[in-house]
């Protein structure tokens, strides 16, 4: 009788057992997809946001560049290309700073470039870095695309100046992005690019953080 009695208890004890892997086994897959819906559904609302980012940065420097008056103040600056001291004093220069800098400020950017076919800044937001190579050409990628007539999105890169952080300090080395699009002639030849600074720390890693 022990005996029965004490099989018995241990194929009960088997039984248990089993019963308590197999729901475990259950409830870890229902987790499993639980968590892996939530993690899809929190990428895909990320993405979006990402995107509708992209799109408006795209939409804003495209029609900037394509302003007549910033393509005729363009083309004043190209003539004089080669003096960087020309460019910083030059009234085209002035013009594009006034026409621009509402624009920045309304749209959170933080400076602009136009970028001549030999990569010089031929205006910029500052007049430390007008008249000297584009820090873009670095990513030869993008200013080729650009060439071709496409706008676009920089990769994130170290700022060519000092740019202030969320507390309102200037820091050196910063991140920095740029939205840029070709500025074109009157023959829709492009001339040059356009560039507006990002501060991804504002826009896409808030946009990050949230997912």
């Amino acid at each position: 009788m022990t005996r029965r009695f004490i099989i018995q208890s241990l194929a009960g004890l088997i039984f248990i057992i089993l019963i308590g892997l197999w729901a475990d086994s259950k409830i870890a897959e229902q987790i499993q997809f639980s968590v892996k819906e939530s993690l899809t559904n929190s990428l895909n609302i990320s993405e979006q946001a990402i995107i509708s980012l992209f799109q408006g940065n795209h939409n804003t420097v495209a029609a900037l560049a394509l302003s007549k008056e910033v393509m005729l103040l363009t083309k004043e600056l190209l003539a004089i290309e080669t003096s960087r001291e020309k460019l910083i004093n030059s009234s085209a220069q002035r013009k594009l700073r006034s026409i621009i800098s509402p624009l920045l400020k309304a749209h959170y950017f933080r400076g602009f470039f136009v970028i001549s076919p030999n990569n010089i800044s031929l205006a910029s937001t500052r007049d430390v870095n007008t008249g000297v190579i584009n820090p873009l050409i670095e990513q030869p990628a993008l200013l080729e695309k650009i060439w071709r007539g496409q706008t676009g999105v920089s990769l994130p890169q170290i700022s060519d100046v000092p740019l202030e952080n969320e507390k309102g300090e200037s820091v050196v080395n910063y991140a920095t992005m740029y939205s840029a699009a070709p500025i074109k002639d009157e023959n829709h030849n492009i001339i040059a690019i356009l560039t507006l600074r990002i501060n991804p720390f504002d826009q896409f890693t808030r946009v990050l953080q949230r997912g």
